[in-house]
């Protein structure tokens, strides 16, 4: 492949590139991104389709055939923008390639070409649509999908030339490997384009792939490997044959010539054996002088003649007279035409004679009265007299289609050999044929190009039958092409037909699967799996169902414990018994709602003495269960040291000291505790990192800023607590409530409330429905603040328990 061609295959390869990353940047970048997508897929067909005709009108010539990569227009087309693209490209390119044979286009691909290039784009948007799920492929399926195409698209040449096998083979030979990896690469590099244009990574890590994936490309290792290995096998095994079948070719021409020559010597040899029998009526009368003159009027190299007893009694070789032709092997085969032997007329074939191993004559027999005549020639004798015979057998004769046979003598001259070839051509294989055994196929030049070559020795001449080499492996490599071309199809459908059934059964068995799972794993328990494309499945699901089932059942069981639990600590919180409610100095209203079940807020109001009103909301770490147990500890340790009658601060502190011991949970506790003295309206609180107290006096509510930063309950020991920085301990703080003021407290449920967008509701939306209650009134503030957490959060599951308290102070006089 010269410079030229190289740079056009190039440039032909990557026009398919350029165009996918224009349009995909137009898609993505630009006002393009609006136009519909029917309009789209026509625009990216026609595009296509005008890249597959420049395909065929630009065709690059290579050793007598157009080599082109058209087919990688539709397929990117289909591939990567859409199935009516794909296809609308495809048509656009093949009906294009039909109608150019009347510009000069190449005629005998026109079927194979056109129907190719359709089946390009129908292929595409088949593979885009059930294959990839509209998904892009990956760089290896991009380069497989291309080399199936083209491999479809070579095939069909055969496919539409049955009667033609030799110039189809020579075209896709040709073609075929530029061609093929022309295409495979265009698609590959597409791929990668797309790829990176819409930023998607080029490789999947492993967790991430879908079962479709993983069997894609384990499947497509595979079939790949398969391919390669039967080409493999095929290749060698079709090599063997052909070596076989030039070797018989080559045997069966030379033993052809061989018995020509060798039927044209024995029935010569015989006529002038017969006339000097003529001579010759009795063994008895002959002599010397008459065989020798009568040899020379014959032109034949010897006459002997043989006596009853097997001995020579006169010769035209005198030193051979008296010579016993028992003596030798070769001599004693004539034995047979003496009286009683049952021959009359014999003939022997060229070869060493008995008397000197050095001379080889061919001898002819014919029996006489008293014993035989024998005459003998050489080659030379042969060749005088038989040469018309000898040249006229290989002159007209081919060894296959274009081989041939070439007749050279004792001294390597040549005797005969076909008319179209040169006398000192044939002169080449002198050297060559004196390195092989007689029989052994060897490779030579000939007439400038490689053949293979076969000799054998006969009548002193030897025979070379020539075979070119392209033509002995034409068979082969039209065998290994097509059967390659159809392994790849075969294999490639095989691929696809599996995928299909594996995905039928399979993939969409584990989806369905996986989507009832997701709905369980969200809580669903009523769900059930019914996935029987198989046995395995049908097991799976029932086993699944019956684990549901059990869990359903034990989770029927916890929550009804749950609810008892709830129940239980709902108990443990006061309610407004006649003792409070007989009191008219204030009025007072509690809430607690879990996020869960259970737990870990809590409140507690209760009466020290009769002038007396403790007031706690806590919040203990964690929820649930845990927390619910922590939060009842903390509860009954924070009353039992109020009603002492200590002051809120010192409450807090022997809390920690009672909380801190054996809490290998490491649990905490925010709390907030307040000590009324109903007669006089003074409230005194300290606190345990809680939420700020909202306090409504003069008639507006506020939110003090916290005075100190004390730490939680259980959060630290007796020890660690004295040597806390002095702002970190627990500090009473006093308020005077004056008739009508009153407090609200609350827990970090209530600012933390969490929205669908993870907004919190926060401190200034509590001021301002604060505000918009504008008393303090526990009856009105609670729900007032509830509703309005409740549109804030909307459909957002709650995520933490909602604890509140209110309380407005009346007077002394409850008035």
């Amino acid at each position: 492949m010269n410079t030229a061609v190289f740079l056009q295959l190039t440039f032909a390869t990557l026009l398919p590139v350029i165009a996918c990353v224009a349009l995909f940047s137009l898609r993505l970048h630009t006002r393009v991104s609006q136009v519909p997508e029917k309009t789209w897929q026509v625009i990216v067909g026609i595009v296509f389709g005008l890249i597959a005709i420049y395909g065929t009108e630009a065709g690059i010539p290579m050793n007598g055939a157009m080599i082109n990569v058209r087919d990688a227009a539709p397929l990117a087309a289909g591939l990567l923008f859409g199935g009516p693209a794909g296809i609308m490209a495809g048509i656009i390119g093949g009906v294009e390639r039909w109608l150019a044979v009347m510009w000069g286009v190449g005629e005998f691909t026109q079927v194979a070409c056109s129907v190719g290039t359709i089946f390009a784009g129908i292929y595409a948007a088949l593979l885009r649509k059930y294959f990839f799920e509209r998904h892009i492929p990956n760089l290896s399926f991009s380069f497989a999908t291309g080399i199936v195409t083209e491999v479809m698209h070579l095939m069909l040449v055969f496919v539409t030339h049955p009667d033609n096998v030799e110039r189809a083979f020579a075209v896709t030979q040709v073609c075929a490997l530029p061609m093929i990896i022309s295409v495979g690469l265009s698609m590959t590099l597409c791929s990668l384009a797309t790829h990176l244009l819409k930023r998607q990574p080029l490789l999947t890590p492993g967790p991430q792939r879908n079962v479709a994936r993983i069997l894609h490309t384990r499947m497509l290792i595979a079939v790949a490997v398969a391919v390669l290995v039967t080409v493999g096998s095929t290749a060698i095994l079709q090599t063997s044959l052909s070596q076989s079948e030039t070797a018989k070719l080559l045997q069966l021409n030379i033993e052809d010539v061989e018995n020509d020559i060798v039927e044209a010597s024995d029935a010569n040899l015989l006529s002038l054996t017969q006339k000097a029998a003529t001579a010759f009526p009795s063994a008895r009368a002959a002599t010397s002088e008459e065989c020798k003159q009568l040899a020379a009027e014959l032109d034949v190299s010897e006459i002997n003649v043989i006596g009853a007893n097997g001995i020579i009694i006169a010769s035209s070789e005198p030193a051979f007279v008296g010579f016993d032709m028992a003596s030798g092997e070769q001599s004693a085969e004539f034995l047979t035409l003496l009286p009683g032997g049952g021959k009359t007329e014999y003939v022997q074939k060229y070869q060493p004679i008995a008397y000197d191993a050095n001379t080889s004559r061919k001898y002819g027999g014919v029996a006489v009265e008293d014993g035989f005549v024998q005459v003998g020639y050489d080659a030379q004798n042969f060749l005088d007299d038989l040469s018309v015979q000898v040249e006229s057998s290989v002159k007209n004769r081919h060894v296959g289609q274009t081989g041939s046979l070439v007749i050279v003598d004792e001294k390597g001259d040549v005797i005969s050999t076909r008319d179209d070839v040169a006398v000192r051509t044939a002169n080449e294989l002198a050297t060559d044929a004196s390195n092989a055994n007689a029989g052994q196929v060897f490779e030579t030049m000939f007439r400038g190009e490689e053949v293979y070559a076969s000799y054998h020795e006969v009548e002193g001449y030897r025979i070379t039958a020539l075979l070119p080499k392209a033509e002995a492996n034409l068979s082969r490599d039209t065998s290994v092409l097509i059967i390659a071309f159809m392994e790849v199809l075969v294999f490639a459908a095989l691929f696809l037909v599996i995928y299909a059934v594996i995905k039928l059964v399979v993939v969409r068995g584990v989806r369905k699967m996986t989507r009832q799972l997701a709905q369980i794993t969200e809580g669903d328990l009523d769900v059930v799996l019914d996935v029987r494309t198989a046995s395995e499945f049908s097991s799976l699901s029932d086993d699944i169902n019956e684990t549901v089932g059990a869990l359903r059942d034990s989770l029927a069981l916890v929550q009804a414990d749950l609810n008892m639990a709830a129940s239980i600590q709902a108990n443990t919180l006061p309610d407004i018994t006649s003792t409070i409610t007989e009191r008219r100095e204030f009025d007072l209203l509690a809430t607690m709602e879990p996020a869960k079940e259970v737990g870990g807020d809590f409140y507690d109001f209760f009466l020290v003495d009769d002038d007396h009103l403790a007031l706690v909301v806590a919040d203990v770490s964690g929820k649930g269960i845990p927390a619910a147990l922590f939060m009842m500890q903390s509860k009954i340790v924070i009353k039992m040291e109020a009603l002492s009658g200590i002051a809120p601060d010192e409450v807090l502190l022997r809390a920690n000291e009672d909380l801190s011991e054996k809490n290998d949970e490491d649990m905490f506790t925010t709390a907030w505790l307040g000590i009324l003295e109903i007669s006089t309206g003074k409230l005194t609180y300290a606190d345990a990192g809680h939420e700020k107290l909202a306090l409504y006096h003069d008639g507006s509510w506020e939110l003090p800023k916290k005075p100190n930063g004390a730490v939680a309950l259980a959060s630290f020991t007796k020890e660690d607590y004295d040597d806390l920085p002095e702002k970190y301990h627990f500090r009473n703080h006093t308020v005077m409530l004056q008739p009508g003021d009153g407090i609200f407290q609350y827990t970090d449920g209530v600012t933390e409330a969490t929205n669908a967008e993870d907004d919190l509701f926060g401190e200034e939306r509590l001021e301002g429905t604060l505000h918009e209650a504008a008393c303090a009134d526990p009856e009105i503030v609670l729900p007032l603040m509830r509703k309005s957490i409740s549109a804030f959060v909307g459909d957002a599951p709650q995520f933490d328990d909602i604890t509140m308290l209110g309380l407005i102070y009346k007077g002394a006089n409850g008035d």
